[in-house]
Order: C-alpha cells, then sequence, then structure tokens
C-alpha cells in the first residue's frame, strides 16, 4: 500500500487521492467496534492499516516543502506526536473502557486534509545518485529502527511487565509508557531544532540499545528483587525513542529525499516502515523461545548497528535549506561536488 501511494498521488492527484483515503477511513473501525463475524473483523482489520499506511508518506512531504527551515524540524515533529497521543489515549482506553467501546472511538478522529501545494514528479528521477542515495539511506534507518524492537515494546508493555515480574499492575505500566513517550515526544519537538536532527538521532539511538542490553542482563540473570530495573529500561528506552529515533527519521524523510522523487522515495521508505514492523511483529512470538532477554539483545545489536551508520552516514539538516540538502547527496562520500 504504501509503495502504490506515490504513483496514487499522481495520477488522482493529491486531494483526490486523501479524500478517497480519508472520508470512509472510521468505517473499519465501526465494523471492528460491532460486528459479529470474525471474518469481518479481520476485514476491518486489514482496512483499517492500508488507510494508515496510505497516509504515512503525505504528512512529512507536505511540511517540508511549505515550511521555513528554522520551524521545519518542530513541524514535523507534529506527526509523531499526534501517534503518541494516539497511542496514550488507546492504552488508557483499554485500562478503563469496554474492548469494543475503546475501538468505536477510534473512529472518531478523522480529519479531512482539503489540499496539498506540492506535485510528483516523474519517477525516473530515482535512478539519479543524487536522488536514490538519500532514499537508501533512509530506508537502512527505518529498517534498522524496526529492528531495534520498538514494535515489541509498544505492541507488548502488558506482556513485558508481566514477563518481567514488575510489582506494579502491569497495565497502569503501560498507561505510564504512554504518558512517558508523550512527554518526550514534546520535549524532542522542542529541542531539535536547536540541538539539530544528527546528534539527538545518534544518542538516542545509542541509549535505546543501552536500554536495551540492561535489560536484557537483568532477564537472563533473574537477580532477585530487581524486578524494577526491566521496568526503568522500558522507561528509558521509551523516553530515548520518543525524544529522537521515533519522530527525526520521519522528518529526516520530508528533509533528505530530494524533490524531484519525495513522493516516491517517501512510499519506499514507508514500504520498509510497514514490512519490516510486519515482520518483527510475525516474528517475536518465534524469537521468544531463544527467551526475552536474549530477543532483547538482538534488537539491541540492531541499534548498535543503526548507530554507527548514522555516525558514518547520516548530514545534519537543521537549519538548511531543501536546495542545500539536495546538493549533499550530489557526490560520494570524500568527493567534491
Amino acid at each position: 500500500m504504501t509503495l502504490a501511494t506515490g504513483p496514487g498521488m499522481e495520477t488522482l492527484g493529491p486531494k483526490i487521492f486523501l479524500l478517497i483515503i480519508i472520508l470512509p477511513a472510521g468505517i473499519p473501525w465501526l465494523v471492528q467496534a460491532f460486528t459479529p463475524y470474525l471474518s469481518l473483523f479481520y476485514l476491518g482489520r486489514v482496512v483499517s492499516c492500508l488507510i494508515y499506511t496510505a497516509l504515512g508518506p503525505v504528512v512529512a512531504v507536505l511540511i517540508a516543502e511549505i515550511s521555513e527551515p528554522r520551524i521545519r524540524g518542530l513541524l514535523l515533529s507534529v506527526e509523531e506526536i499526534t501517534v503518541a497521543v494516539g497511542q496514550l489515549a488507546i492504552y488508557v482506553m483499554a485500562h478503563s473502557l469496554p474492548w469494543d467501546v475503546a475501538t468505536a472511538v477510534c473512529a472518531a478522529p478523522m480529519i479531512l486534509v482539503a489540499s496539498l501545494t506540492f506535485f510528483v514528479p516523474e519517477i525516473k528521477q530515482l535512478a539519479k545518485p543524487q536522488n536514490y542515495r538519500p532514499v537508501l539511506l533512509l530506508t537502512a534507518v527505518f529498517i534498522l529502527r524496526e529492528l531495534g524492537g520498538q514494535y515489541v515494546v509498544f505492541s507488548y508493555t502488558v506482556y513485558l511487565f508481566r514477563k518481567a515480574g514488575v510489582g506494579l499492575d502491569a497495565f497502569v505500566c503501560t498507561v505510564l509508557v504512554g504518558v512517558v513517550r508523550l512527554v518526550f515526544t514534546v520535549v524532542g519537538a522542542a529541542i531539535v531544532d536547536r540541538v539539530g536532527r544528527r546528534p539527538l538521532l545518534i544518542a538516542t539511538s545509542l541509549v535505546c540499545g543501552a536500554a536495551e542490553v540492561v535489560g536484557a542482563v537483568f532477564l537472563l540473570v533473574d537477580v532477585p528483587g530487581s524486578s524494577w530495573v526491566p521496568l526503568a529500561a522500558v522507561m528509558i528506552f521509551v523516553s530515548s525513542y520518543g525524544l529522537g529515533i521515533g519522530p527525526i527519521p520521519w522528518a529526516l524523510m520530508g528533509e533528505l529525499i530530494p524533490t524531484p522523487v519525495r513522493s516516491v522515495g517517501s512510499s519506499v521508505c514507508n514500504l520498509n516502515f510497514s514490512m519490516f514492523s510486519f515482520i518483527i511483529s510475525f516474528v517475536f512470538p518465534y524469537l521468544l523461545e531463544i527467551g526475552l532477554g536474549s530477543a532483547f539483545l538482538v534488537f539491541a545489536s540492531a541499534n548498535a548497528i543503526l548507530t554507527l551508520m548514522l555516525c558514518a552516514f547520516l548530514p545534519e539538516t537543521c537549519g538548511k535549506s531543501l536546495s542545500d540538502l539536495e546538493d549533499t547527496f550530489k557526490s560520494s562520500p570524500g568527493q567534491s561536488e
């Protein structure tokens, strides 16, 4: 679905494309909430996922093209803030409401995006080195970020806290995860234009990996009275994720991918994000056969690789115009333009 988004906008026009996607977006949630048939429940789940992934590439592209460099990082972080708000709201509803009511409420916040101001160029532009290099870099960032286990942390929170033997109620801990993510995502949005994308992304990627290593060690060793350590490790992971590694790749997608291939390139990045989210969600139950602690060590290794890659290849985008950023990838590292 993400791979079809760029050509879909080019064929139908961005405004019509968004209208077609958004207008019926609440229906699959209502189907999931009220249908008595399991097959229709599955269908509603699939359709809601397709709608979400189709919308992903649009926001970063729009914000990058219509905003000024000095506030672009803040605006590009807004999308991740809304994700954090939505996730926190869902955690709270899952704790407080019957599941069908909580599911039905998800149909409410459908916002109609009325217009777009960019034009999608020809796909063949992706063959140029200055165009495909940033796409490859960001594709690798999204893949390694998903292999770093963020999907597991946010989707298996209750299971993780119960497995770790945390003394607090697992659902209360889950709500706390949502609060921490939201708070640090807002903090990240406030400082990203001051600190810069590159140092913030590198630092949070490193901290996420370190938190996973600490949690893994205590899960493997099983020290009596140390159940609070995995809880603290998860909270450190969540705070670092919200601060940088969560929102910044989306910001970079709007900044680094050149204008001629921005829609297509962002679709490719979203395709890999969605695909590896699926892979991790599918593989994780089998990965548990080697133990939760060992699984977290695998995730930590992906974050370590991501940190090294960012140090080697990621340029700073803060405060630079889109034309300056497009020139960054015209020559290979170490070559003059």
